[in-house]
């Protein structure tokens, strides 16, 4: 079943990226996965530090990762639990500098170590993210395809996306693309090789076809697997 795949995958996502990923706060309800309050989460185009401490403090995303920036993971499936219906896979980047949140390990737990680390940053900036959709009710061809990605480079870029990603091939990119020595000191050789293709071959087992790919006739990205 699609949906008990999805939810394992969560589960050693957060195994696997331990001290990357931070507070897991994802749920399970009926045939969908979602956070805390998502019902009433608008996404606006333009993010700041503020409004991620925002989401933090209101329990607005699913894990947080290391230097405060937030990941967002929801799928709705089918009755059945066996077909992908709608979801949406976000990431918001926490802009880092010397007035920023650092993740500090010290003394200091709970809502303590929130006042003293996030609350009293004052940075105003707008934030890089981006966001996974899968929405073949509104899909229209290479403009809108069923599924596609959006960043904050613009409100009308949706890129076509060939399949879906699970959690797992979603939090893998975030990494890579976002912090890459991170991931180059967990996945890779010094010459750039995958230390064990065999894991990364793991991690590509479960794909989620949508039957909708109304992008593949231009440039797209494409599910690896």
């Amino acid at each position: 079943m699609l949906i008990s795949d999805l939810q394992s995958c969560f589960v050693s996502s957060f195994t696997e990226w331990k001290g990357i990923l931070l507070n897991p706060n994802w749920f399970r309800r009926d045939m969908s996965i979602t956070w805390p309050d998502a019902a009433s989460f608008s996404n606006p185009h333009q993010i700041t530090n503020d409004q991620l401490k925002q989401y933090l403090k209101n329990n607005n995303y699913s894990f947080q990762l290391f230097d405060g920036s937030l990941l967002q993971l929801y799928y709705q499936c089918s009755k059945s639990g066996d077909e992908l219906e709608k979801a949406a896979l976000s990431y918001y980047q926490y802009t880092n500098d010397e007035d920023g949140f650092e993740y500090i390990e010290d003394d200091l737990e709970g809502e303590e170590f929130f006042a003293e680390n996030i609350l009293t940053s004052d940075i105003i900036s707008y934030n890089a993210w981006l966001r996974i959709d899968y929405s073949p009710q509104t899909t229209r061809g290479v403009i809108h395809s069923a599924a596609h990605l959006h960043t904050n480079m613009s409100t009308e870029l949706r890129i076509p996306l060939k399949g879906f990603p699970t959690p797992k091939q979603f939090i893998e990119a975030v990494v890579a693309w976002f912090y890459p020595s991170e991931y180059s000191r967990q996945r890779l050789t010094k010459e750039g090789n995958y230390t064990n293709p065999e894991k990364i071959n793991s991690i590509n087992d479960l794909n989620i076809c949508t039957g909708h790919e109304d992008g593949d006739k231009i440039l797209h990205l494409s599910m690896p697997g």
